[in-house]
């Protein structure tokens, strides 16, 4: 960050001109301070969500284990009526995560409604133009399809295979595909660009730049997916995403491709077991990755560059 030397307006470290004034000359400022209030403001956002998560698996669970002792002549609450709850979580997952996320964005709805703000605005969730769309499914669908051949080449411990597959399972047990679809992969996908694309970056990027707030909010983002494994491709997706999003200054191309990244999980479980087939849709998904990228990325003629001014316009609360 640096200010203006001739109005004093304070401007990204980028900026070649005062957007204010015209001014050419600036003094760079110390954004320590502003970083940490920033990023202290990005994760309560992250944390409020995760709270909403488990307060709706606890009270999903509770009211399920509190129908059961009801039925029973002794209000007793023994390993069988915990082992039943678990597995009723475990094959209700799906439905568990719908009501969260859609709990989370009214609240966000209301939160933003009672400061004066614009959610839309907030969380970057402003027009694109419609030929992205096409594009961004492609990078979502052929995106996962490069991190599955790859993350299933490395040799992994026994251990992280073990846990990315049963906690995989459980996020598919269960409930119905339509169910399923709705939750994680339009659902989720939603909700997660809100969080850290539309309030993460935007909270970080004026204040450390966009290189900075790219790689934090794909580490937070890769973290909360909690497997080592799920974390090392859930960062490369969330730089992707995050140039993706910086691009366009909206979090709408983005929730595209992590909901087609999403749908081809599901996908996915179809290619398993088929080696040939699995690789020749890698290098096909290469090809239309690549390609796809070009051409969501590169500047059209008189086209304003977001990666360079979208900073000005942010919100700070």
């Amino acid at each position: 960050m640096k200010k203006c030397n001739n109005c004093g307006y304070k401007t990204i470290d980028d900026a070649s001109f005062c957007t204010r004034c015209g001014g050419s000359s600036f003094k760079f400022i110390s954004q320590k301070p502003r970083f940490i209030v920033s990023l202290a403001k990005a994760l309560c956002y992250i944390a409020a969500w995760l709270l909403v998560q488990f307060t709706v698996a606890f009270v999903y669970s509770f009211t399920f284990i509190f129908s059961l002792l009801m039925r029973q002549s002794e209000f007793i609450l023994d390993e069988r009526i915990i082992e039943e709850a678990a597995m009723t979580i475990i094959q209700n997952m799906s439905m568990i995560s719908l009501l969260s996320n859609a709990l989370y964005v009214v609240m966000l709805m209301l939160f933003f409604a009672a400061r004066k703000k614009n959610i839309f605005s907030e969380v970057r969730a402003v027009s694109v133009p419609l030929k992205t769309v096409p594009l961004c499914a492609v990078i979502g669908c052929s995106a996962n399809v490069i991190t599955n051949v790859v993350i299933s080449v490395i040799p992994w411990p026994d251990s992280f295979v073990t846990s990315f597959s049963s906690h995989n399972v459980i996020l598919t047990a269960g409930d119905s595909l339509p169910v399923m679809i709705m939750s994680i992969c339009v659902m989720t996908g939603i909700v997660e660009e809100i969080l850290f694309r539309g309030l993460f970056i935007t909270r970080l990027r004026r204040s450390s730049g966009r290189a900075v707030s790219v790689i934090v909010s794909s580490a937070v983002f890769a973290l909360c997916h909690a497997n080592p494994i799920a974390i090392s491709y859930a960062f490369f997706i969330g730089v992707i995403f995050g140039i993706i999003f910086l691009k366009y200054d909206s979090m709408l191309p983005t929730a595209v491709c992590h909901i087609f990244y999403n749908l081809t999980s599901i996908a996915m479980t179809f290619l398993a077991d088929n080696i040939i087939l699995l690789f020749a849709a890698f290098f096909v998904s290469c090809a239309l990755f690549t390609g796809s990228m070009y051409l969501t990325l590169r500047k059209q003629h008189g086209e304003t560059d977001n990666l360079k001014e979208g900073t000005q316009n942010d919100e700070t609360l």
